[in-house]
C-alpha cells in the first residue's frame, strides 16, 4: 500500500523492478521474454506484495506438446523459430500487467496477478485454442500446428512459498500431459487437407458436376480411373463451383496408419466446425492400442457428428490408392460409411476400386455411384474448347477428332500433344503422325518429346529433381547444385510442365512425370550419390523421416537404422506402424539380425498385425546380443514382452518363468516398467487360480505405480486387484477396491473401461448392494454410450442382466445375457463367454425352464476342457444345483462331494458357499438334520464374512425350504432379518441409443 492507502498497480511494481537490473540480465536473447532468473525474483515478489494486501494471484506453467519431435524431425533451428513465434503469441494475449518468462526449454511461465483461480482457467483455456489455430513454419516450408499443455497454480490456495508453487504447477502440468498417455499425435501438414490451386487452363465440366450432385445421396461415390484423368482436378472444381462445405483431403502412404489417418480427419472436421470432435479426439490420445478398435473410434465420431452438423459436409479423400492392402483405414473407414449419418457425403479418388469389404453390398442396394475413366474421358468437343478457347489454337474438326481418338480422351495425353505441338514447326496433325510412327506408349512418347527439346542444362534439372518427393528453390540448390533454382521451378510451373504448387516456394512433380524422369537417370551410382546427398542435406535440417527415405535410396542401411531406432518410440506412439514397415522392407535381413534394437521394433510390429510367433522369436533372438552389451533396460523391454505374447497365448507356466526372469532384471530406476511386470505376473497367478501369490505381487505392483495415480497403468492395477478379491470370493473387500476405482474413475473414458463398471455391478450385487449397483451401471452406461466401444458395452449388457436377474425380471435378464453373450462371441472372449453361458442356465433354472437350462449347460460345457478345472469346478456347482431342483438328490450329493474335494486345491469361497447350500438342501430332502445343519450353518456363516449377502438373497427365494429350515433352528436370525428376504422390487427403466438410433426400453418403457 502508498502513504495515501492506494494499492499500486502490479505493472508499477514490475516496472521498478526491472529498473533495479540491466536489460540483458533479465532477458532470454531468443525469445525476448524474461529470463528464468527474473522470475525467480518476480515470483517471490509478488508473493511479499500479496501477504501484505491479501490479493490472489496465479501462475501458468506452458509446454509445447511434442516439442522433441519438432527439434528432432525438423531441427533446432526451426524449434528456436517455434519458440519465437510462439513467445510473440502469448505476450500479445495476455493483458499488460501480465509477465511471461522463459523458464527453460519450451517451458514458458506465465504469472497472472490479481487472478482469481476461474478466470486464469478461462486465460489457459484461450490461450491453448488461440495457439492451436496458428500456422506455424517450419523449414521454410511447412505450416504446423501446435498445442500447449498448462499447469495452473494459485496463491495462496496452492502454498504460499514460491517453491511450493512451481511444484504445483510443476505437478499439474504433468497431470495434463498424463492424460494424454504414450499417444503422440502426428503432425498435420495443412496443405494436405487443401484443395490445389485450379490453373487458369482448366477447362470446366459442368456435365459431371451434375452427375455428383445427382447422386449424393448415395452412402459413397467413387471416381475410380488411372493415372492422369484428372481426378483430382475436377474435385477441386467440384468444390469451387458448388461452394461446398468439405473436408479435402489428400492421401499419402503414411495415412495407411489409422492414427495418422484420423488425426488429419478430425482436423479438417474441425476446420469446419471447432470443438466438433473432441470426444473422437480424447479417444486418440488414449494411444495405439484404442485407436486399433476403429469401431470404436468410428461408432464415436458417427455420434458427435449426428449432435454437431447439421447441414452437409463432404468428406473427399484424393489418392485413396495410396492406402496399404493391409491398413486399417480400410475396415475403419468401411464401418464408418456403413454407419454414415445423413448430413454425411462421401467421395473417393482413386486409381483402384477401392478396398472396402461392403463394396459389393452398397452397389447391390444401389448405394454406390462410380463414375469411371469412360466417364471422365474428354471429348472431341471438349478438346477443342481446351485447344482455342484455352491455348488459343485452331483445330480443324479432324485434328481434334483425331486428339480425341489418339490419346482415349486422357487429358495427361493431351497436355503432353499441347506441349510438343508448335516444336519445331509441327501441326497438331504432323505431331500425332509422329507419334503413331514411332509405336511407343503415349506418355513415353510425348514426356520423352517435352524432355530432348529442352536445354541440357534443364533436363538435368528436371531429372535429378526427380528423387526429391517435394522441390523447395533451397533442396535443389544445396543437393543439385542448380543456381537460380526458385526461377526454374517458376518458370516450369509457368509452363505447366508437370508441376504443381503445393505450398509457398514448395513445388511437385506429377507422379506420373516424377517416375518417368527417375527412369531416364541411366547412372545409379550418380541416382545414389544425388539421393545421399539429399539425406545429408534432410538430416542437417532435422527432417530425419526424409533423411530416412533417402539414406535407404542411397543404398546406405546402416545410417538409415540409426536415425530409425532415435525415432521409433515416437512412430510407434502415433501407431504410424505402416511407415515402419515400409522402411523395413528396404533394410536388409542381415542388417536386422545384427541389430537387436531394430529386432524389438520389428517385433512389436508383428505383434500389432497380430503375427505372435514372428514377434516371440525376435523377442527372444534380441536378448542375447543385448546381455553382451549390457543394456539391461532394454533386455528387461524385450523380455517382459516375450512374457505379455506367452499370457496372451495361454502360456501361463512359460509366462510366468519369463516375467520373473524380466523382473530380476529390471533396474530400480525402471519404476514403471517393474510395476508393469508385477502387474502382469499377478493377472497370470489369477488366471490360474492363486489368489494368494497373485494379490501379492498386485500390491507390490500398486505400491510402485501410486506414484502415477493418472495412469492407465494404475488403474489397471486397481481394477486387478478388485477382480482377484471377487474371484477369491471376498466380496467385501472386492466392493470396497471397486469403489475406490470407480471414483477415481468418474467421468474419464478408457478403453474398456466398461468391463470395469461391470465387474463392480456384479460384486455390488453379490454383495447386497443392488441401489448402488443400479447407479454404477447407469454411470458406466453413460460415460461408455458415446464411444460405441464394443468391449464396453458386451459387459454393461452383462451387468445390466445381473442387475435385472437379481430384480427377477426374467425376460429383460435373458435378453441382456444374450446381447451380453453375442457381443463377447464376436470378440472371442472364450471366459466371457462361459460365464454368460453358465448365468443363462442359472437363469432358466430359476425360472423353473430345466430343459433350456440343460442346454445352455451343455454349450458352457463345451467352453472348458477340464472338469476339474476352476471353470469346471464352477459348472460342476451349477450341475449340482441343477440336479436338487429336478430332485435328484443323489446325483447332486454325488457331485458335491467331488467338488468340495476339488475346491481345496482352489481359492474359491463364491462356488463353495454356493456347493454349501446345495448340500443343505440335499441333506433336508433326506432328513438328515443334523447334516443339513452343520452345512446351512457354515454358508449362511461364510455369507456373512465374506459378503455374499445378494447371493444368498438369490439362492433362497429359489429354495424356500432352506428359509424355514434357518429359521426352525435359529441360524443365523440376526443376520437373515438384516438382509431382508423381502426386499421391494425395483424397476428400472433403461435407454440405449446407437448412432441416434436404437431404443430400448423395459417393460414399464413406453
Amino acid at each position: 500500500m502508498s502513504p495515501t492507502g492506494k494499492q499500486k498497480s502490479p505493472r508499477k511494481k514490475k516496472d521498478k523492478f526491472k529498473k533495479t537490473l540491466p536489460r540483458s540480465a533479465i532477458t532470454d536473447h531468443l525469445t525476448g521474454l524474461y529470463n528464468r532468473r527474473y522470475f525467480d525474483r518476480s515470483l517471490k515478489k509478488i508473493i511479499t506484495e500479496s501477504k501484505k494486501t491479501k490479493n490472489q494471484f496465479s501462475l501458468l506453467m506452458v509446454d509445447i506438446n511434442n516439442f522433441k519431435e519438432i527439434n528432432d524431425q525438423y531441427g533446432h533451428l526451426a524449434g528456436d523459430k517455434i519458440l519465437i513465434d510462439l513467445a510473440k503469441i502469448l505476450k500479445k494475449s495476455v493483458r499488460r500487467v501480465d509477465i511471461c518468462f522463459r523458464y527453460g526449454g519450451d517451458e514458458i511461465m506465465i504469472i497472472l496477478p490479481q487472478t482469481k483461480k476461474k478466470v486464469a482457467e478461462h486465460v489457459a483455456s484461450r490461450l491453448k485454442s488461440k495457439v492451436k489455430a496458428q500456422k506455424f513454419s517450419v523449414a521454410g516450408e511447412r505450416a504446423l500446428q501446435l498445442e500447449l499443455s498448462i499447469g495452473l497454480a494459485f496463491f495462496p490456495n496452492d502454498g504460499v512459498r514460491h517453491e511450493v508453487l512451481i511444484k504445483r504447477a510443476d505437478e499439474a502440468l504433468y497431470k495434463v500431459k498424463c492424460q494424454k498417455q504414450r499417444h503422440v499425435e502426428p503432425f498435420i501438414l495443412l496443405t494436405k487437407l487443401t484443395p490445389p490451386a485450379l490453373k487458369e487452363t482448366v477447362v470446366s465440366r459442368p456435365h459431371l458436376f451434375s452427375v455428383l450432385m445427382e447422386n449424393c445421396d448415395k452412402k459413397l461415390m467413387c471416381i475410380v480411373a488411372d493415372a492422369g484423368y484428372g481426378k483430382t482436378t475436377l474435385l477441386t472444381q467440384f468444390i469451387k463451383d458448388q461452394k461446398l462445405a468439405c473436408v479435402f483431403y489428400d492421401l499419402e502412404q503414411e495415412d495407411s496408419d489409422l492414427t495418422v489417418f484420423m488425426s488429419y480427419l478430425l482436423h479438417g472436421l474441425e476446420q469446419l466446425q471447432p470443438g466438433s470432435v473432441q470426444r473422437t479426439r480424447g479417444l486418440l490420445e488414449q494411444g495405439p492400442e484404442v485407436v486399433k478398435n476403429y469401431e470404436l473410434v468410428m461408432g464415436t465420431l458417427i455420434n458427435e457428428l449426428i449432435e454437431k452438423f447439421k447441414s452437409d459436409v463432404f468428406l473427399i479423400l484424393d489418392d485413396y490408392h495410396t492406402i496399404a492392402d493391409d491398413s486399417l483405414v480400410h475396415r475403419a473407414l468401411d464401418y464408418f460409411i456403413d454407419n454414415l449419418p445423413d448430413m454425411m457425403r462421401v467421395v473417393l479418388a482413386s486409381r483402384i476400386i477401392p478396398q472396402l469389404p461392403s463394396l459389393t453390398k452398397w452397389r447391390s442396394k444401389q448405394n454406390l455411384f462410380e463414375l469411371t475413366r469412360d466417364n471422365l474421358k474428354f471429348t472431341q468437343d471438349e478438346v477443342a474448347s481446351l485447344f482455342t478457347g484455352v491455348y488459343r489454337l485452331m483445330l480443324s474438326d479432324e485434328d481434334s477428332r483425331n486428339v480425341a481418338d489418339h490419346t482415349e480422351g486422357w487429358i495427361t495425353g493431351i497436355q503432353l500433344i499441347l506441349q510438343s505441338v508448335g516444336k519445331d514447326q509441327k501441326t497438331v496433325r504432323e505431331t500425332l503422325n509422329s507419334y503413331l510412327a514411332a509405336h511407343q506408349p503415349l506418355f513415353d512418347y510425348f514426356a520423352n518429346e517435352v524432355l530432348i527439346r529442352e536445354p541440357v542444362e534443364l533436363q538435368n534439372f528436371l531429372k535429378f529433381s526427380s528423387i526429391l518427393e517435394a522441390m523447395t528453390p533451397e533442396t535443389c540448390t544445396t543437393i543439385l547444385g542448380t543456381k537460380k533454382s526458385s526461377q526454374v521451378l517458376k518458370e516450369l510451373e509457368k509452363r505447366n510442365l508437370f508441376i504443381s504448387v503445393v505450398g509457398k516456394d514448395r513445388y511437385k512433380y506429377h507422379h506420373l512425370f516424377r517416375d518417368f524422369l527417375q527412369g531416364r537417370i541411366e547412372d545409379i551410382e550418380l541416382k545414389k550419390s544425388l539421393n545421399l546427398k539429399a539425406a545429408k542435406y534432410y538430416q542437417k535440417n532435422g527432417q530425419i523421416e526424409q533423411a530416412i527415405h533417402h539414406y535407404l535410396a542411397a543404398g546406405k542401411s546402416e545410417k538409415a537404422v540409426t536415425f530409425i531406432v532415435q525415432i521409433a518410440d515416437t512412430m510407434e506412439g502415433q501407431a504410424r506402424f505402416a511407415t515402419l514397415s515400409k522402411w523395413f522392407k528396404q533394410i536388409p535381413e542381415t542388417v536386422i539380425q545384427e541389430n537387436p534394437l531394430l529386432m524389438l521394433i520389428q517385433g512389436s510390429l508383428y505383434r500389432v498385425q497380430g503375427q505372435m510367433k514372428k514377434a516371440e522369436k525376435l523377442f527372444v533372438k534380441a536378448q542375447q546380443p543385448l546381455k553382451k552389451r549390457g543394456n539391461i533396460s532394454v533386455l528387461t523391454y524385450s523380455i517382459f514382452h516375450q512374457g505379455v505374447i506367452l499370457w496372451m497365448t495361454g502360456t501361463y507356466e512359460q509366462a510366468l518363468k519369463t516375467l520373473r526372469r524380466a523382473l530380476t532384471l529390471c533396474p530400480t530406476t525402471e519404476t514403471k516398467m517393474r510395476g508393469n511386470i508385477l502387474n502382469l505376473i499377478g493377472v497370470v497367478w489369477n488366471e490360474r487360480g492363486d489368489f494368494k501369490k497373485s494379490r501379492i505381487y498386485l500390491k507390490k505392483a500398486f505400491n510402485i505405480l501410486k506414484q502415477y495415480k493418472d495412469s492407465t497403468e494404475f488403474s489397471m492395477v486397481l481394477h486387478n486387484l478388485a477382480g482377484s478379491f471377487f474371484a477369491q470370493g471376498e466380496n467385501k473387500r472386492a466392493f470396497k477396491a471397486y469403489e475406490s476405482l470407480l471414483e477415481k474413475i468418474k467421468d474419464h473414458y478408457g478403453l474398456q473401461v466398461g468391463v470395469g463398471f461391470s465387474c463392480a455391478v456384479r460384486t455390488a450385487i453379490a454383495y447386497g448392494k443392488v441401489e448402488w449397483a443400479e447407479q454404477c451401471i447407469n454411470q458406466g452406461w453413460t460415460l461408455c454410450r458415446p464411444y460405441q466401444d464394443p468391449w464396453s458395452t458386451a459387459a454393461l449388457y452383462e451387468g445390466f442382466g445381473f442387475l435385472y436377474m437379481q430384480k427377477e425380471h426374467w425376460d429383460l435378464a435373458e435378453k441382456y445375457m444374450q446381447k451380453a453373450l453375442d457381443g463377447f462371441s464376436k470378440l472371442q472372449w472364450r471366459q466371457s463367454e462361459f460365464i454368460l453361458l453358465k448365468t443363462l442356465c442359472s437363469i432358466y433354472r430359476y425360472i423353473g425352464n430345466l430343459s433350456k437350462a440343460d442346454e445352455y449347460f451343455e454349450l458352457a460345457r463345451q467352453k472348458i476342457d477340464d472338469l476339474d478345472s476352476i471353470l469346471g469346478v464352477q459348472l460342476r456347482t451349477e450341475l449340482a444345483l441343477l440336479q436338487a431342483a429336478r430332485g435328484q438328490f443323489d446325483k447332486a450329493e454325488k457331485n458335491v462331494k467331488i467338488i468340495l474335494r476339488l475346491l481345496q486345491q482352489f481359492e474359491r469361497k463364491a462356488t463353495e458357499f454356493l456347493v454349501l447350500l446345495t448340500s443343505a438342501a440335499v441333506n433336508i430332502s433326506k432328513n438328515k438334520e443334523r447334516e443339513a445343519v452343520k452345512f446351512l450353518g457354515r454358508a449362511i456363516q461364510l455369507s456373512k464374512t465374506k459378503g455374499f449377502d445378494g447371493i444368498l438373497v438369490r439362492e433362497l427365494r429359489h429354495m424356500p425350504q432352506l428359509i424355514d429350515f434357518a429359521e426352525r433352528h435359529g441360524i443365523e436370525k440376526n443376520y437373515l432379518l438384516s438382509i431382508n428376504l423381502a426386499r421391494i422390487k425395483l424397476e428400472l427403466k433403461i435407454t440405449v441409443q446407437c448412432f441416434g438410433g436404437l431404443q430400448l426400453k423395459d417393460q414399464k418403457g413406453a
